[in-house]
Parts: C-alpha cells; structure tokens; sequence
C-alpha cells in the first residue's frame, strides 16, 4: 500500500480521483464501465461546476481505481475554540460523540487515539497505522 494524496476539500478529492484515474491510463468512459456508473457520469463529475460524487457513486469509482480513504484525527490542527470545547468537562460527553457521521460505504476507517504529535504526522506514519490494522 501506498499513499497517494493528501486531500483536505471536495475538490481535492476530486483532482486526486482524476490524477489516479490518469495514472492508471482508464478514459472517463472505461473508468465508468470499471465502476458499473452511467456513461459519462465520471466526465460530469470531474468538472469543477459538475455533479458531485455521492455515497454510490464514490464507493464504486474507489473500487475501480483501488483506492481506499483513510481518515487521520490532527487535533493539533484544530482551531483553538474547537480544541477548547473537545477538551473542556463540561463538552465531555458531547466530544465523546462522533463529529461527523459517515455513510455506512465499504470505507477503510482507523480509529486511533494517540496523544496530539510534537511535529506534523508524515505519510509514513499514516501508512504505518494503516498496516498496523
């Protein structure tokens, strides 16, 4: 296994599904035969102002192309009011809730709890994490 992007918006996900696409020289339209998509659904969804990928959709166009997502926690990156409420008592119960609740897709997720790093998490270490599950 190997990383291959580092995405933090739609639109880099969306780039980086377009770069690996490339990589593995598929057209749109193959690529939308590979997922069982509708013929032309990956063109309209790599256009900035296009449809957007969905919880189907995103599912088999990840399978398509062998990719898996992986979440990694950076509390460290947490602006300060957020940080402040994660860790006060009186937010306790509601910090132990999870922030965002995923679509139950055929998604590689890792839950870790590890201590907030004294420098910037390298790939090496996400990689490490995700061959240790």
């Amino acid at each position: 296994m190997q990383i291959v992007a580092n995405v933090a918006t739609y639109a880099e996900l969306r780039d980086a599904l377009r770069e690996r696409r490339l990589e593995l020289g598929l057209t749109q339209l193959a690529l939308d035969h590979c997922a069982g998509l509708q013929d032309g659904w990956s063109s309209k969804a790599e256009m900035t102002d296009g449809k957007r990928w969905g919880e189907m959709s995103l599912n088999a166009a990840l399978g398509a192309l062998g990719l898996k997502l992986l979440l990694v926690a950076d509390d460290g990156s947490l602006p300060a009011v957020t940080r402040a409420n994660l860790y006060s008592s009186k937010h306790k119960q509601a910090a132990t809730r999870p922030l965002v609740t995923l679509p139950p897709i055929a998604l590689t997720m890792l839950e870790a709890t590890i201590p907030a790093p004294a420098a910037e998490p390298t790939p090496e270490t996400a990689l490490a994490l995700l061959e240790a599950a």
